[in-house]
């Protein structure tokens, strides 16, 4: 039986009228017929859709993608640390200080994915890659220590990565100091991380 992958996207967040990883996520569903979902960037309303997808759609590999806008690279997440910690509101305009998200669970989560090898294949087709040891401390954070503790608890055989992407060329008219990436260049690596589960 082939392996059942899951995408999930952020919608449009701050300066910019797109999201990278909404735009990859479409694209990787049209090529490839993967589901995916979109995800607020609020931190209680996108553990509410996530819980909703996985019970759904019961996937055996979950992709989250994300946008980092200071990045280069295409940056695999090794870990998700288990605290809100941004001044900076969400989609709610919820700003989270020094918050821990489940008291109940450690203060880190690593992924569940074979970071390194993934990022390897990256590299080795010429696509700017990097394992990271931070997620940041905002939403996108937030919702893969979600993910990562749901699979503990619920899912004990998915496997969890999240993926930070770059901004996109259009986006740059938002941001014209920050590093891009064209869209083709993320789904040939993205590709590469579905082949991993579906050779």
């Amino acid at each position: 039986m082939a392996t059942k992958i899951l995408l999930s996207a952020f919608e449009a967040y701050g300066k910019s009228p797109i999201s990278s990883s909404l735009e990859l996520a479409k694209q990787l569903s049209k090529h490839r017929g993967l589901d995916y979902g979109v995800l607020p960037v609020s931190y209680r309303r996108a553990e509410e859709e996530l819980a909703q997808l996985l019970a759904t759609h019961q996937p055996d590999v979950l992709i989250m993608l994300g946008q980092a806008g200071g990045d280069r690279e295409v940056r695999i997440e090794n870990i998700a640390i288990n605290q809100r910690d941004v001044n900076l509101a969400d989609s709610d305009g919820y700003v989270a200080l020094q918050e821990t998200i489940d008291e109940e669970l450690p203060m880190a989560l690593f992924a569940t994915a074979p970071i390194c090898q993934l990022r390897d294949k990256l590299r080795s087709a010429g696509i700017p890659a990097k394992r990271s040891n931070s997620a940041g401390l905002f939403v996108c954070n937030s919702t893969y220590f979600y993910a990562l503790g749901r699979a503990r608890a619920l899912y004990p055989e998915m496997e969890v990565l999240f993926i930070h992407l770059p901004i996109l060329p259009e986006q740059a008219v938002s941001y014209p100091t920050r590093f891009t990436m064209e869209l083709s260049e993320m789904e040939q690596g993205l590709n590469l991380i579905i082949d991993h589960y579906q050779q």
